[in-house]
């Protein structure tokens, strides 16, 4: 089984801030992966006391990650044939952290190509995940993960 990987920190003075509260789930990359990934954040900032305001643009911003992770290794079908899963599933993983006064949201997936930010036609139907990603959070990006794949993540201010 193919778990989270651990993002890379950064230290100042040798100091490396401990998540306050984190939370990880792994699910497999279906189109219902979407919709446990909100409820994952949901549940959580209500335990962790965020406000509602926060929770909503969270729950927004895991939605676009878990789109695009289900997107770029899984079975994007709104029904699949079971024929399908079985013979080679793929997984994506979900990571909530509180670090200091922000939220990290991190969605591991088994693709190696980075995520592209699109420039965007008026009549586009798809394709505004990442932007939506980069105007809602205070800063976002990804890394290649040690085990394969990718992480891409953000992070929301979601304390005074």
């Amino acid at each position: 089984m193919t778990h989270a990987p651990e993002r890379p920190t950064r230290s100042v003075m040798n100091h490396v801030p401990r998540p306050r509260y984190e939370d990880k789930l792994t699910l497999a990359a279906l189109l219902t992966a979407v919709g446990c990934a909100r409820l994952l954040v949901r549940y959580d900032l209500a335990v962790w006391r965020i406000s509602r305001e926060h929770t909503d643009t969270a729950e927004l911003l895991v939605s676009e990650l878990a789109a695009n992770a289900v997107k770029a290794t899984g079975i994007s079908h709104p029904n699949p044939v079971y024929c399908d899963l079985f013979d080679d599933i793929k997984l994506i993983a979900v990571r909530l952290r509180l670090v200091e006064r922000k939220l990290v949201i991190e969605v591991w997936d088994s693709s190696p190509g980075p995520p592209v930010l699109k420039t965007q036609d008026f009549d586009a139907e798809d394709g505004r995940g990442l932007l939506i990603v980069q105007s809602l959070s205070s800063r976002w990006g990804h890394y290649r993960a040690p085990q394969g794949g990718k992480v891409v993540w953000c992070e929301l201010n979601v304390m005074p």
